[in-house]
């Protein structure tokens, strides 16, 4: 019978590669098995996504003028609905993250042009609005949901006033 040679095959190394080795290996294949058969979301184009952990605040212009939302801060779960509210009924909902941690406030300022339509948005003349809405789930008061600050910081070209009715701030006309 003819002498075989046993080889031996080893993953050779420096210090613990060859168990790096062998745990990239199969993290690869965990990663491939996950993206094989984890189930996919197929929304229709243009649905909106609304994160769940969010308050919604509908800010409406009954105004001649035009608005634009030209600034978004603080915590926000997804961009508003629409940055541009038209003369005369124009809109746009803005969403406000929650928080599961008691006595944590998310804050969301929201900034606008008010200016004549005819005309355009001319950011050195034009009206400036700032609209702050506030979501509180409670821990050192009681919880609360409101627009908790709006500042007409340089007035439009026309004068306007605005109404507050629960999560919608209607502006108007004077």
């Amino acid at each position: 019978m003819p002498y075989l040679p046993i080889a031996k095959c080893e993953i050779s190394g420096f210090g613990n590669s060859s168990k790096t080795s062998v745990v990239l290996v199969l993290f690869i294949l965990l990663v491939i098995v996950l993206a094989t058969f984890s189930p996919v979301s197929t929304l229709p184009a243009g649905t909106p996504v609304i994160e769940t952990g969010s308050r919604n605040f509908t800010i409406v212009n009954n105004t001649s003028l035009g608005f634009f939302m030209y600034r978004l801060t603080g915590d926000w779960a997804q961009y508003p609905s629409d940055y541009t509210l038209r003369p005369g009924g124009g809109s746009t909902t803005v969403y406000v993250k929650t928080s599961g941690y008691s006595g944590r406030a998310a804050i969301v300022d929201s900034y606008f042009y008010a200016y004549d339509p005819r005309f355009g948005i001319d950011p050195d003349t034009a009206g400036l609005v700032r609209v702050s809405m506030l979501y509180y789930p409670g821990g050192v008061g009681p919880p609360r949901t409101q627009f908790e600050r709006v500042e007409i910081t340089r007035p439009p070209i026309s004068p306007i006033n605005y109404l507050i009715s629960g999560l919608t701030l209607t502006f108007n006309n004077q």
